[in-house]
Order: structure tokens, then sequence, then C-alpha cells
């Protein structure tokens, strides 16, 4: 079977014309936004206007779950096989690259954080095959706040029990060895990761 990769942009699109250049040679992106955003990205190819969910969560993880999760569901019904889950403030200088060195079996988040108590994985993107990106994703909404944790331990410890016999590898060292710079927007996108 062929590799058919898509690509999910999920967020506010307040960077949508720097994003939509950065993957302007790349066929297969989604847009997972919000109604606020209709107008920005009502013209392109892919594009899911969400419904907030009733509470935002802690640090936002509901608005985060809701917008990832639709995207790679549209993704699934348009034959991906692979998915890039990507935040809307942050683009790759070479995304076609960055995705050919990635293996079809394992799932990549950007690193982990061990500078806690407890280890997490980074959430910033992430990409896997897309039963392993479903499962991934498939977060129940946090409606009560227990804790001040992070998103980043809600997914990661979802991602734990739910996600079984995959690797796990990262991309931060995969872009450092090949210079391929990812931008955070949001931060002034003149620093690079």
């Amino acid at each position: 079977m062929d590799k058919k990769s898509f690509i999910v942009v999920q967020g506010p699109m307040d960077y949508f014309k720097q994003v939509k250049e950065s993957y302007v040679d790349f066929e297969n992106v989604i847009y997972s936004g919000w109604k606020t955003d209709l107008n920005t990205i009502k013209d392109e190819k892919y594009f899911i206007i969400n419904k907030k969910p009733l509470t935002r969560g802690h640090l936002n993880i509901n608005l985060q779950v809701k917008s990832s999760s639709a995207g790679i569901k549209l993704t699934l019904k348009l034959g991906a096989t692979h998915v890039l889950k990507v935040r809307s403030d942050m683009v790759f200088s070479d995304i076609k690259l960055l995705l050919s060195l990635c293996d079809d079996s394992s799932v990549y988040f950007p690193a982990v954080c061990t500078n806690t108590k407890e280890s997490y994985y980074i959430d910033y993107f992430q990409y896997a095959p897309i039963e392993t990106m479903i499962k991934l994703w498939s977060i129940p909404m946090k409606f009560k706040q227990f804790s001040k944790m992070y998103p980043e331990f809600y997914i990661t410890n979802h991602f734990i029990k739910n996600v079984k016999n995959v690797n796990v590898k990262y991309l931060y060292p995969i872009c450092k060895e090949h210079n391929i710079k990812c931008f955070w927007l949001k931060r002034g996108g003149g620093g690079h990761i």
C-alpha cells in the first residue's frame, strides 16, 4: 500500500497566510478551526469549522482535542494512511523532507520532557499511521478541573493507556540533523526549534 499522508492544521487560524504558504507544495492539508475562522479558511480544499466544547478545559485542552480529532477523522474518510497533526501557529521549512524521513509504523512526537516529576510528550505536533492518530486523539473532554496539569500530561497518559505496541520516535533530532527548521509563529516566528 502506498503511503498517503495528510497534514491536519488545528487551532485558531491567526497565522493562516504564513501557514498556507509553508504547505503550498503539499496537496493534502486540512484546516480544523472555529466559527471565527470561517471566512479565512472557507476557500480551502479541506476545512472544518468546529463547534466549541461547553468548556475550553484547563489550558484549552478541550479545544485542542476537538479540533485535532475532527481533522484526523476527516483524513480517515479521505483515505489517509498517515497524519501529521500540527498547531496552527507552527510551520516547517521543508515539510516534504521531514515526512519522507519518518518510517511508516512509528509514532513521532517533537520530544519528551523529563524535567518534571512526571515525563510527558511535547504536544506541538505528531506524525503516525492513521489508526494510531485516531487512538491518540480519542481523548475524553475534561469538564472538571481535577488538577492543573498541562494538557501534555493528559495526552501522554491517554497515549500510554490506549496506544499499545508502537515505537515512539522524536522529530526534533530529525529536524536538527537535516536542517529542517520549525518556526513557532506565535512566539514571533523568528526563533526556530
